[in-house]
């Protein structure tokens, strides 16, 4: 962007723009408004005075795509609350292969374990798409926490969620075929990212490429290809132009259903 001014994603989100030079931060700043946070899931059962407390203390940053917004092993406590956009929690293996633990989308904070427990990062974030979010240091994360039962639940309630994702994907990672470990992750496509359409089909608009997918389920790219393929042939799943449409979602929740009961039985 090199200070250029941009078209805000949501309308009434933002005041002004503060334009950063890319030499200084990857990052440009943004003023916050009122209804910037009203998004946020955490902060749905707080009292407007006390969103309007964590807004002072926030910072508002835009990140363009592809830019890394945290660093694996790096110390910072910031937490990142998502105004727009999506980010993925990310490692790489030694030979760089990319290893991706979650995607996240608007209404999602992210950064808060290192904020909590005072330690590296676990993961790297990168912005998948243009991201505004809003900033806050890890210290005054913690005040505001002790302060808000509501946002200390919705913040257990976050942690008790992110447990139950990883041990799926363990899970799935251990027990299930590579084949049916992409059909898991088209399904879950659907619940994150997707619109119904009809009670029995759903549209994934602009869908993580073949290679991203294979990056979330432990394979290489070609496999994820082979799947879709053949999916598309079961006349299950239909690519079209920045949109992936589950034309039978039945039929894809029987196979995936089908696959984990066979490997328990």
């Amino acid at each position: 962007m090199h200070g250029a001014m941009r078209a805000i994603p949501r309308a009434g989100v933002v005041d002004t723009w503060i334009c950063v030079n890319r030499m200084d931060a990857p990052y440009q700043k943004v003023k916050l408004a009122p209804e910037s946070l009203a998004g946020i899931d955490a902060f749905r059962d707080l009292a407007l005075n006390a969103r309007a407390e964590i807004l002072d203390l926030c910072e508002g940053r835009l990140y363009e795509k592809n830019h890394e917004i945290l660093r694996y092993g790096e110390t910072r406590q910031d937490v990142f609350f998502i105004i727009s956009g999506h980010v993925s929690a990310t490692m790489y293996t030694p030979s760089g292969r990319q290893i991706t633990f979650q995607v996240l989308g608007p209404g999602s904070m992210f950064g808060e374990l290192a904020a909590i427990d005072e330690t590296a990062r676990v993961a790297s974030v990168v912005a998948i798409d243009d991201v505004f979010l809003a900033r806050i240091s890890g210290p005054q994360f913690m005040e505001v926490l002790t302060r808000n039962p509501s946002l200390a639940r919705a913040t257990l309630a976050r942690l008790a969620g992110l447990i139950r994702f990883l041990c799926n994907r363990v899970y799935e990672l251990h027990a299930l075929p590579v084949r049916q470990r992409v059909q898991c992750e088209i399904l879950r496509l659907v619940v994150t990212e997707g619109r119904p359409d009809t009670p029995n089909t759903a549209v994934v608009t602009s869908p993580p490429t073949h290679e991203d997918i294979a990056s979330r389920v432990g394979t290489q790219r070609e496999t994820v290809s082979r799947e879709m393929a053949h999916l598309s042939r079961m006349g299950i799943v239909e690519k079209r132009a920045r949109e992936l449409r589950i034309v039978d979602l039945d039929a894809l929740r029987a196979i995936v259903d089908g696959a984990e009961t066979q490997e328990t039985s």
